[in-house]
């Protein structure tokens, strides 16, 4: 029971919510800039990662131990006017079970001050792959990884997702896994150092 305990609150619960504060100002370097400018400036395939403001998500960063404390991770979908985020998440606290699409602004109401970061891959050709192949996974309605098991893609979780769609677009692996009580678990730092995409960083 102890084994899975850590995987169970950390993937059932990088999107809890708490009382937050204001969200429409966030800050690119020192200038203050809305939700909707900085909405303006998010690409379609950009990739998303945030610390979320939840107990658990201060589990997750805690257990994984990385440099930049990070709890889940999604892909952007941009079609005309609207940006969404789609991403994996447990049923148990989504509205739907595994792979689903949530509105941007939701998404921003969990980011922790500075943890918001924006990577967008270098080669501007690919990037509408990786929208792409998330909306694929999307309409698919691929459930939630409850098991965590990477030797498969029948099921995803968060990292997991953007893993396997980085995976079939560029035939490559980004994100490292680290054991946790004999788990092994993707974890978020490694593809911030990948020299294949640019960090985009903002602050709230």
């Amino acid at each position: 029971m102890l084994k899975y305990l850590f995987i169970i609150f950390m993937f059932l619960s990088c999107e809890s919510k708490q009382v937050l504060p204001p969200k429409t100002i966030i800050k690119h370097g020192h200038n203050e800039i809305s939700l909707g400018e900085f909405q303006n400036q998010t690409k379609d395939g950009d990739l998303v990662l945030k610390m979320g403001y939840g107990s658990i998500s201060k589990i997750i960063a805690t257990q994984l131990d990385e440099e930049t404390q990070l709890s889940h991770c999604g892909v952007i979908y941009k079609k005309n006017d609207s940006v969404l985020i789609i991403h994996s998440v447990s049923g148990e606290i989504g509205k739907n079970d595994g792979v689903q699409a949530i509105d941007f602004e939701n998404f921003y109401d969990d980011v922790k001050p500075k943890s918001l970061i924006i990577l967008r891959h270098k080669d501007s050709s690919l990037r509408s792959i990786i929208s792409a192949k998330a909306k694929d996974l999307l309409d698919l309605k691929v459930p939630f990884d409850h098991d965590f098991d990477l030797s498969n893609s029948d099921k995803l979780y968060c990292s997991e997702f953007v893993e396997i769609i980085l995976k079939d677009t560029f035939a490559k692996s980004y994100f490292k896994t680290k054991s946790i009580n004999g788990t092994k678990i993707y974890t978020f730092n490694s593809i911030l150092n990948s020299d294949d995409f640019e960090i985009v960083k903002y602050q709230k």
